[in-house]
């Protein structure tokens, strides 16, 4: 019963908690988004063990994870710029061994055909 009194009293503890837990998506992160997403939980630990806690409270950890979600939205997007410029990369690196191999039976079937002189 000391969790729901906890709870009646703590609402915008909750509040708060409820505001930081999409954060917690990002620990599996890069390193960036690990430390980000800890320092919002640390950051929303902190204002309801200091009182801060209240509806500013949690709009600032909603804009603290509104951050982190957008800096997290552009190193995806980073990421996805290098793969496909990769991607790129190997299909013109396929396309010219294909030319090559293509040349090289060409000029093989041009050789065999012709008379050899002795």
């Amino acid at each position: 019963m000391e969790g729901a009194d906890w709870v009646a009293n703590k609402a915008d503890g909750v509040l708060i908690l409820a505001a930081g837990l999409p954060s917690v998506f990002f620990l599996k992160g890069g390193r960036l988004l690990r430390y980000g997403a800890l320092a919002v939980l640390v950051g929303a630990l902190a204002m309801i063990l200091l009182g801060s806690e209240g509806l500013a409270g949690a709009v600032i950890v909603t804009v603290a994870n509104t951050l982190l979600v957008s800096a997290a939205a552009f190193t995806t997007r980073k990421q996805l710029t290098q793969t496909e410029d990769r991607l790129k990369a190997i299909g013109s690196a396929v396309r010219d061994l294909e030319i090559a191999e293509e040349r090289r039976q060409a000029f093989s079937a041009k050789n065999a055909r012709a008379p050899r002189l002795k």
